[in-house]
């Protein structure tokens, strides 16, 4: 048997969906998992094992998989692979399951992954709704295929994410850095280095940018300490079990927090990330890193 997952979206997207892939690996022990997906999914889902091969959905072959012209000969061949498909897409669900039918898999379920305004339940289990009954329990993510750290040392920080309202200030995470006398390597990708996040940070700073996933996953897994906002790579550490400390201001932390067991969130309570105190998050970080208040 083979299955078909389709998914567009970020790294952080990408990560709350792999339990439905560790889901389905369950159900289906012996069935071969093929992601369809854009490069950040892609990428994402080449890291763990379940998942037998991934494909760009940027490919050329792929163009007319949503739209209503006959399915060439190259996609029709490259679906009939498939018993069945389940479908992330916001376009209308009869279109996109008579779509992949059409090309010969009999099962097609479709899942609008834009988060309803009123969930007050995780976004993984949403994703899981995928699944209907067969979703099962509360939303676990497969392994991650990285060997494991000799050892965890320094702090490792993010101070960006895709949205400017969800970043604590560079400032607060300056006075953060410096309230700790270990390394500190710093994360910016391309959102930071746009906004010139660089330029707050000392000539010397131990800073990483630019890096292939699996550097920064390297990366991720050997810091003693992960600190971050409600980003795609916090997401990323977590799933990493690197101890991980989030900040959460407008976003909601029940949707939005990252699946793992070593990860502390700082919520602000007046909503804001300026509301978030520096001593608030240097007692957090010692705790998650077993050091004395």
């Amino acid at each position: 048997m083979n299955i078909l997952l389709v998914r567009s979206g970020g790294i952080g997207d990408a990560i709350l969906t792999l339990p439905v892939v560790r889901r389905l690996s369950i159900l289906f022990p012996d069935a071969g998992i093929v992601v369809l997906g854009n490069p950040s999914v892609c990428r994402i889902a080449a890291l763990t094992r379940e998942v037998t091969a991934v494909y760009s959905i940027n490919e050329a072959r792929f163009a007319g998989l949503f739209s209503d012209a006959p399915l060439s000969g190259e996609l029709s061949l490259f679906l009939t692979q498939f018993d069945a498909a389940y479908v992330f897409s916001a376009a209308d669900s009869r279109f996109i399951a008579g779509r992949f039918r059409s090309g010969g898999i009999a099962s097609c379920r479709v899942l609008d992954p834009r988060i309803p305004e009123a969930l007050k339940s995780h976004a993984s289990a949403y994703f899981l709704g995928i699944l209907g009954k067969d979703a099962g329990h509360a939303p676990v993510l497969p392994k991650i295929a990285i060997a494991p750290a000799d050892s965890r040392r320094g702090l490792v920080i993010h101070p960006g994410s895709g949205g400017v309202e969800k970043n604590w200030p560079v400032g607060s995470f300056l006075k953060l850095a410096g309230r700790f006398k270990c390394p500190v390597r710093w994360i910016l990708g391309p959102a930071e280095m746009e906004r010139g996040y660089g330029r707050h940070l000392a000539e010397d700073a131990d800073v990483v940018a630019g890096v292939p996933l699996t550097e920064l996953v390297r990366i991720l897994a050997s810091a003693a300490c992960y600190i971050g906002n409600d980003s795609g790579v916090s997401h990323l550490a977590a799933w990493c079990e690197t101890p991980s400390v989030v900040l959460f201001g407008p976003s909601d932390v029940t949707v939005w927090r990252p699946l793992g067991s070593r990860v502390a969130c700082v919520v602000s309570q007046s909503g804001t990330m300026e509301g978030i105190d520096v001593s608030q998050v240097v007692r957090v970080v010692k705790k998650v890193c077993g050091q004395p208040d």
